[in-house]
């Protein structure tokens, strides 16, 4: 697989790979594949492995520093509610509001690296 040879490369040149938090979002669509990933998960039992389910949600999940997006929603929450006052369009208030409200909630981690593994034929 190439995420195994990605992953073992990382591993073996990256000299702090230590302090990467290193995540797998995977869609397995055959029996086989879902055995790979398995057989991978077990091999490399640092790297957080995570069934896609719903792309979008599933990659701001895994982006977030907290564990499941847990206080982006709750913090979102609070924040929306003063975002029931309509402001001038294009006011300094409005967009003093969205700057505030959009670097709170998107947060990113410092780097991220993304990789699509297409086969290159079907069974």
């Amino acid at each position: 697989m190439q995420l195994d040879a990605t992953l073992r490369s990382f591993y073996l040149h990256c000299r702090d790979a230590h302090l990467a938090q290193v995540s797998v979002l995977y869609l397995a669509t055959t029996p086989r594949s879902k055995e790979q990933y398995s057989r991978l998960q077990e091999e490399q039992p640092a790297v957080r492995f995570m069934p896609q389910a719903d792309f979008r949600k599933d990659v701001l999940e895994l982006l977030s520093p907290a564990p499941g997006g847990i206080w982006r929603h709750r913090l979102g929450q609070i924040i929306a509610l003063p975002a029931m006052i309509r402001f001038r369009e294009q006011s300094l208030l409005q967009r003093a509001w969205r700057r505030l409200f959009n670097s709170i909630l998107f947060l990113r981690p410092d780097y991220a690296f993304w990789m699509v593994n297409a086969p290159l034929f079907t069974e």
